[in-house]
């Protein structure tokens, strides 16, 4: 590879006698790896490995992954072994409130969101809005329901989320030294200011960054490059601007496959001759104190249903699905919603479940159900069209067409393995297919 000169000057001095096995990995080819929440690789059609250091991370050979039928479910999400390993490092747990202040294309969050569980809450933000949308497929292909997705800068959350998260993850905009391999033209768009320019950018975002880590919560701070000024020196800058925070170590299965920061050991730098991945640096960082109730410092934009909202959203309900008693149902903009935490009035992508929109007719109004309804609600539905990878209604189904099925009429479920694809409307045994347009197979 074309590599930049300076940063090979910077990395030998950097490694030292290890940078011929560095460089020897831009030989290679990248490795080829996906976050996979439930399902057991077992159930792949493909060959799939798991990633000793990385629980739920597998290596995976498989041409085109995007239009597989287990990606288009959200069975897996592809993301480099080093990425994950990011939020690998923190302990997750059901219940806690998270912040991924920087987080298309959405593989951490997705990771987050499933470590959680439903009675977590994620806030998932990206601050440039054509990147929010995919993130907001992304947290939508993958079935949670217990994020809200906004796009907003560091200083407004700031100040809509003061000393509110137990963990905010920050992985920042960097000068991208870790994706030399992966994107060809990469190399190209580096310089030597980069990194100088970057950590300039990245000490601003940290300093709006730290105001949402509730006491006692945690920040994580990550890149995806390899420069002092954008790792160890913003790190231990920020240290010293906030010292009530402290480096805490990573777990040992993440130290065994990675190199202490340099002159901060507990800071982690991942390597791609050290382990699976294109590289990254990951720092954790605890504030002190002990955790204390704290709320959102915004206006509430969620709204009550009105009289014909709740009783549409009632009656789709009863009709199609089980223990709905535990769903915050209100209104959000055009849509109906189950959000159990407050939304925000502007920058906001979606809220929660958005369930769907009310239709109203000449006669009745009804509820027009949204495809994260069946993405979110699958395993409440009492209709299932339940499908084996092999079966070639998957595939008619995934392209938009109708399928048949001896499922009773009504709405229902269609899954493939037991993950959910989608909706669809079932009449005289053919099933109206429900699948949004813009994710159909050509």
């Amino acid at each position: 590879m074309n590599l930049p000169q300076p940063f090979l000057a910077r990395m030998q001095s950097l490694l030292g006698d290890a940078f011929p096995l560095f460089l020897a990995e831009y030989d290679k080819e990248p490795t080829r790896a996906m976050f996979v929440p439930y399902l057991d690789a077992g159930c792949f059609d493909f060959a799939a490995a798991p990633i000793a250091h990385l629980p739920k991370g597998y290596t995976f050979d498989l041409d085109k992954p995007g239009n597989h039928a287990l990606h288009h479910a959200g069975a897996f999400y592809v993301q480099d072994p080093s990425a994950m390993a990011t939020v690998s490092a923190v302990t997750l747990k059901e219940g806690m409130k998270c912040l991924d202040l920087c987080a298309s294309p959405g593989g951490k969050s997705v990771q987050i969101a499933a470590g959680i569980g439903n009675s977590g809450f994620l806030v998932s933000n990206e601050i440039n809005p054509s990147r929010c949308k995919t993130l907001c497929g992304n947290i939508e292909r993958m079935g949670y329901g217990n994020t809200q997705v906004t796009n907003a800068d560091p200083k407004r959350m700031a100040a809509w989320y003061p000393r509110y998260f137990d963990l905010t993850v920050v992985d920042a905009p960097c000068s991208g030294e870790g994706m030399f391999r992966k994107y060809e033209n990469a190399p190209e768009e580096w310089s030597e200011g980069a990194p100088a320019y970057c950590a300039a950018r990245q000490r601003e975002i940290l300093q709006y960054a730290q105001e949402t880590v509730a006491d006692g919560g945690i920040l994580l701070y990550s890149t995806c490059t390899f420069s002092l000024e954008e790792n160890e020196q913003t790190v231990a800058w920020f240290l010293e601007q906030y010292p009530d925070f402290s480096l805490m170590e990573l777990p040992a299965r993440l130290q065994e496959v990675s190199a202490p920061g340099v002159g901060m050991e507990q800071a982690r730098r991942f390597y791609p001759h050290m382990a699976a991945g294109e590289g990254q640096f990951v720092a954790l960082m605890k504030r002190g104190g002990e955790r204390r109730e704290t709320h959102e410092a915004f206006p509430d934009a969620r709204k009550q249903l009105s009289v014909k909202e709740e009783s549409a959203l009632y009656d789709f309900l009863q009709e199609n699905v089980q223990k709905g008693g535990d769903l915050v149902l209100c209104a959000y903009g055009k849509n109906l919603v189950s959000s159990a935490h407050a939304v925000p009035r502007e920058n906001t992508f979606s809220a929660g479940i958005t369930l769907g929109t009310l239709s109203q007719g000449a006669r009745d109004c009804r509820l027009v159900p949204h495809h994260q309804l069946f993405k979110c609600l699958a395993d409440r539905f009492y209709r299932k069209i339940e499908l084996a990878l092999d079966d070639p209604r998957v595939e008619q189904y995934l392209k938009g067409m109708e399928i048949d099925t001896d499922v009773p009429d009504g709405w229902a479920v269609v899954t493939v393995c037991g993950v959910p694809l989608g909706g669809a409307k079932v009449s005289r045994g053919v099933a109206k297919n429900h699948y949004p347009k813009g994710l159909r197979k050509c």
